[in-house]
């Protein structure tokens, strides 16, 4: 009897996975790429922790990653408390579950997701919000920030640009 439940449990498991992270195909890159990029655009305060990389399209993050955090939000009942439940928490939880998503991916690579932190403009705090290396329209490598807590991508000022005190791959 106990075999057939961990059995029903492992399809129930099996069909339960979310999608892997969607890729761009034939792009990949290296620790020290992603260092580059950032010391080029003046970021400086950062760690990548894995070796080699692969780029997240950007469709997935603008439209099939919020409905997906929505959902855990949503399961996990997950609600703004200040101090307790703020910023930094929101932007753990979404780069966890991408972590999560990237487990169903085949390839043996990170992808560029992940926490920034900086000061808000109008605000001396600083805040936390996710970002992805994404290719634009030109197919050129850019920063595109993700407000975790508005569940869409957003833009950030130049002034909050250069405010970025710590960012994580």
């Amino acid at each position: 009897m106990k075999k057939f439940l961990v059995l029903i449990l492992l399809i129930l498991n099996a069909c339960s996975k979310p999608p892997g992270v969607p890729i761009e195909n034939n792009i990949s890159l290296t620790k020290d790429n992603i260092l580059d990029f950032f010391a080029t655009n003046g970021f400086s305060g950062g760690i990548t922790l894995d070796n080699n990389y692969s780029i997240i399209k950007k469709e997935f993050l603008d439209y099939d990653f919020p409905k997906l955090l929505m959902d855990l939000y949503i399961k996990e009942g997950l609600l703004y408390k200040k101090d307790r439940f703020d910023c930094d928490k929101f932007t753990l939880q979404s780069s966890a579950l991408m972590s999560r998503l990237l487990y169903n991916n085949i390839e043996n690579k990170g992808v560029t997701f992940g926490e920034l932190y900086y000061i808000k403009k109008g605000d001396l705090k600083g805040h936390a919000i996710n970002f992805a290396l994404v290719l634009n329209s030109s197919n050129k490598i850019v920063l595109e920030a993700f407000e975790p807590q508005l569940l869409k991508p957003v833009s950030l000022t130049a002034q909050e640009l250069q405010s970025i005190f710590f960012w994580r791959l």
